[in-house]
């Protein structure tokens, strides 16, 4: 209600002016944790590295209802992306209900692979993460995690919005995928109300052909490596 539009400033820029206020200037130029991709964990089924295919990471889940994307949406998304030969497809999630879902998914396709519980620690999923061409993710951990790993993402967002500074590093609007056009969005900025109409049209508003098409667009996936 009497939203302000204007985007707010970015939450990296607050804490890069506060610590420039004490005397610890910040020189915003970060591009990964990584100089280049890291080696990974062996994966069954799984090559070393992605040689002239295009590997993609989903990550479906939030904190939040009012942030995740229809798993069965998101689930024709994985499996459109694994119809394409040149395509391998990481699933990424933690707790015994996510990594249930996306064992499921497997099923979909031999290059589609579930990593939640088979990697041994955060850093390993990180070093799987750099050698990523996208990754898709919803307003969550996984969106800025890849972005510490310098990996372009595509972020769906519902309840909340990017323009209330929390976009993660150095991802661009180009792959921001959103319903522009609700007057309620965004009705948090964290996601953890309940939906004000309870038919999630913020999320139900997005078409898996758009969302298809984003990955496709922001990863490059049509052209050759």
């Amino acid at each position: 209600k009497d939203k302000c539009r204007r985007p707010l400033i970015p939450v990296f820029e607050k804490y890069a002016d506060v610590l420039t206020r004490l005397g610890y200037p910040v020189s915003l130029d970060f591009q990964s944790i990584y100089l280049s991709p890291e080696p990974f964990p062996a994966l069954p089924g799984v090559p070393a590295s992605r040689g002239a295919e295009h590997w993609v990471g989903v990550a479906p889940f939030a904190a939040h209802a009012c942030k995740v994307y229809p798993l069965e949406r998101t689930r024709a998304v994985v499996a459109a992306l694994a119809a394409r030969p040149d395509v391998r497809v990481f699933l990424f999630g933690a707790g015994a209900e996510e990594r249930a879902v996306l064992e499921k998914w497997e099923s979909l396709s031999p290059r589609v692979h579930s990593v939640a519980g088979r990697l041994p620690s955060m850093a390993a999923e990180l070093q799987l993460m750099s050698h990523l061409n996208v990754m898709l993710s919803m307003d969550s951990a996984n969106m800025h995690l890849a972005s510490l790993v310098g990996v372009p993402v595509v972020s769906v967002w519902g309840a909340t919005h990017p323009a209330a500074g929390f976009l993660g590093w150095g991802q661009s609007a180009a792959g921001v995928v959103q319903v522009e056009e609700l007057p309620c969005r965004p009705c948090s900025i964290y996601g953890q109300k309940p939906c004000l109409r309870g038919d999630y049209a913020c999320l139900t508003g997005i078409s898996v052909e758009r969302v298809v098409e984003t990955i496709a667009r922001v990863g490059r996936l049509d052209e050759s490596q």
